[in-house]
């Protein structure tokens, strides 16, 4: 979300934002925040083509269409994004590799053990899961649970649980820091995953009271939203 005071059609009101009136913008950006390509969000798109596999996972087709195809390039995003559809009949046949979170219930068959299961006492922090399944074109693809101060869901074709590494936690009982097993997963997704774009355009956007016509052009000169992917 990209807050604004300006009064204009394409504004939208999202009460779960810390700015809740503003410009909702989606990003395809480098690792290190830079933007390749942005959309902002206008209601329905204009197909070319392509799978109508919802209005999340559309969000990633038309975004994706600057990446080339067949080379084995990366994406990282959230289970806000993420289905099957989408990895399996779109991405994988385009050759495009994939890192995400994702939500159980959106596994079909899924064999991971329960988040309730998992959130157990007795389990301790750092306990994972994993589970490697198959395309019907034969491309494996990796599922793993871990659990942290929660649990989290992660699907690749690109990486797995293995190798294994480590990660410094707060340990309340012991009053100090301790080391749990990180899948390696986990540690790409951290990694590159959550990295932000250019955070100026908001700053500079937050105080902007004029014409519609200044925020399409600071847009077009500025990098800024909260889409994550990795070429």
């Amino acid at each position: 979300m990209c807050s604004t005071k300006i009064a204009h059609f394409l504004k939208q009101y999202l009460p779960n934002k810390p700015h809740k009136w503003g410009y909702k913008l989606f990003i395809l950006c480098y690792l290190m925040g830079y933007a390749y390509i942005f959309e902002v969000y206008s209601g329905q798109e204009e197909k070319k083509d392509e799978p109508d596999l919802g209005i999340t996972n559309n969000v990633v087709i038309r975004l994706a269409r600057a990446i080339p195809r067949m080379n084995n390039h990366i994406v990282f995003f959230d289970n806000f994004y993420t289905s099957l559809p989408l990895v399996n009949y779109y991405l994988n046949k385009q050759g495009i590799q994939y890192v995400e979170t994702i939500q159980q219930n959106r596994v079909p068959n899924c064999r991971l053990p329960d988040k309730k299961e998992l959130m157990k006492t007795f389990v301790p922090r750092g306990t994972y899961e994993e589970r490697v399944s198959g395309f019907s074109d034969g491309v494996d693809f990796s599922a793993t649970a871990w659990k942290d101060k929660k649990v989290v869901t992660l699907l690749s074709t690109y990486v797995g649980a293995e190798r294994v590494g480590k990660v410094s936690r707060h340990d309340k009982k012991a009053k100090q820091k301790i080391d749990i097993p990180c899948p390696k997963i986990v540690h790409e997704y951290n990694m590159h995953g959550r990295s932000r774009p250019n955070g100026q355009l908001f700053r500079t956007l937050s105080n902007l009271n004029k014409e519609p016509k200044m925020v399409f052009t600071l847009v077009l000169s500025s990098t800024g939203a909260h889409y994550n992917q990795l070429l």
